[in-house]
């Protein structure tokens, strides 16, 4: 956790040397699931709402805004029926990213925009069936996203559909060392809905 707020401030920091704007938002992920694709096979679990924070600098051209921001989206557990336990158990998400979004042009105050981002995003899983014979483990892959968003003054509400991409890898120790067994392709995909205060230009 310090380390993800180390990384927020010195994003805020630099915001504001280069006299960029700025936004902070607190929001919700939710119709989440993660799933894996194994062959022709696609197996996996939804995912309860999780809340997320987010900050993200921007700088306006004309009608396009260009940025860069980063996201904690909290821990989330499966959500699978009784008697059924996940080996990836609580899971969290870590996405740094670029933005673009296209301000549409309106009179008076509310301004909409059609938003995409693109970056790379870090998860971290608890997996908590391994031990000293078996362990998963995780790396991190592309994520992106697009919604929309609604501007009022300093106040702005944002939808996006997101998706994380990454791999899961099983390794199981024999003859006195760990041999890799297999690796999954992964993807967590949410639907999340945060609402932030911008700030500066």
């Amino acid at each position: 956790m310090k380390r993800i707020f180390g990384l927020m401030f010195i994003v805020t920091l630099c915001s504001m040397l280069n006299a960029v704007g700025g936004r902070l938002a607190f929001g919700m992920d939710t119709f989440g699931e993660l799933y894996t694709i194994n062959a022709a096979l696609r197996i996996g679990q939804v995912d309860p709402m999780a809340p997320t924070v987010s900050i993200q600098v921007m700088q306006q051209i004309k009608n396009l805004s260009l940025g860069a921001g980063a996201d904690y989206h909290f821990n989330r557990n499966a959500n699978l029926p009784e008697g059924f336990e996940s080996v990836w158990g609580k899971h969290s998400f870590l996405p740094i990213y670029g933005s673009f979004a296209y301000n549409i042009p309106t009179y008076g105050s509310l301004k909409p925009q059609l938003i995409a981002k693109l970056g790379h995003s870090f998860p971290k899983f608890s997996f908590p069936f391994n031990d000293e014979d078996e362990k998963y483990s995780s790396s991190g892959g592309a994520f992106y996203g697009a919604g929309i968003g609604l501007d009022y003054r300093q106040s702005s509400l944002q939808v996006m559909y997101q998706t994380h991409e990454m791999k899961v890898k099983n390794s199981e120790y024999y003859d006195g060392s760990w041999e890799d067994d297999y690796e999954n392709f992964m993807v967590a995909r949410q639907l999340n809905i945060s609402l932030g205060f911008k700030f500066g230009n």
